[in-house]
């Protein structure tokens, strides 16, 4: 009797363990980021909240919504606080004509350290984007 109770209970133990580990866990699920160009344009503002990234155009008296990108999966966490973060997503971008995410999987990474550092943005068929960023707002 005893034997089979340790085999029901060594069971539902690994049933447990394999459904939390099948389950997508958030890295995080709210910080703010801000990237500059180098060039004459505004800076941008990447969101991010509840499995969600909005970039957002910063402009003089209000943001303007860039695109909006699904966070598909977590391919690299490593958040402290949002001026130490390593963060690397695959991402779906919002379509808006379909009025849904797409299949192409992009990927965005966050590289700050000690609040200042850079955003990568690497998108099937382009060149990969990488701006100077920071985890503090920049004056309007």
């Amino acid at each position: 009797m005893l034997q089979r109770c340790s085999v029901v209970v060594c069971f539902v133990f690994l049933m447990l363990g394999s459904f939390v580990n099948a389950q997508e866990i958030p890295c995080i699920t709210s910080a703010t980021y801000y990237a500059f160009s180098g060039g004459k344009g505004f800076p941008l503002k990447y969101d991010i909240h509840d499995g969600f990234i909005e970039v957002k155009e910063m402009r003089k008296d209000k943001d303007e919504l860039l695109n909006t990108y699904k966070i598909a999966k977590v391919v690299k966490c490593n958040f402290r606080n949002p001026a130490n973060s390593n963060l690397i997503f695959k991402i779906n971008s919002y379509d808006q004509v379909s009025d849904s995410y797409g299949d192409k999987e992009s990927e965005i990474e966050i590289n700050i350290m000690e609040g200042k550092g850079k955003i990568f943005v690497r998108q099937p068929g382009l060149p990969e984007m990488a701006n100077r960023a920071t985890a503090t707002a920049p004056r309007r």
